[in-house]
């Protein structure tokens, strides 16, 4: 069993490790560290894939832009996240989202910001679009 706290006391990682558990992680989890846990405790051997390509043959790259909200709705997402109100900010991204399938790219990323609390920065994202 493998442990993710916020703490980052060393007590509390002790008293994980004594009532049974086999590592503690803190939070924010960094992907490799979780990685290389699991490989541990799971007896992984990771398989990479090799990216070849083949000389003279043609790649084609799509690349997909990223759509912003509306003027009318940055601004209500920008008031709320002014406020703190991270709850709100997902719910109208959910509402967003339904109306405009193609705003998923910008409220995945907003969504991912508001799940790590960082107001200012989920300010800077939605100004760019009032």
């Amino acid at each position: 069993m493998i442990v993710i706290s916020a703490s980052v006391f060393e007590c509390h990682k002790q008293q994980s490790l004594e009532v049974g558990c086999d590592d503690f992680l803190t939070k924010p989890i960094r992907a490799e560290e979780l990685l290389l846990a699991l490989e541990k405790y799971l007896q992984l051997t990771w398989i990479y894939e090799k990216n070849t390509i083949e000389t003279g043959a043609e790649v084609t790259v799509e690349t997909v832009e990223m759509v912003g909200p509306s003027s009318k709705q940055a601004k209500i997402l920008f008031d709320l996240a002014m406020m703190g109100d991270l709850d709100s900010i997902v719910e109208k991204l959910a509402q967003f989202e339904q109306e405009n399938s193609k705003l998923t790219i910008f409220a995945n990323q907003i969504r991912e910001l508001a799940k790590d609390f960082q107001e200012e920065q989920i300010c800077d994202v939605i100004e760019q679009y009032t």
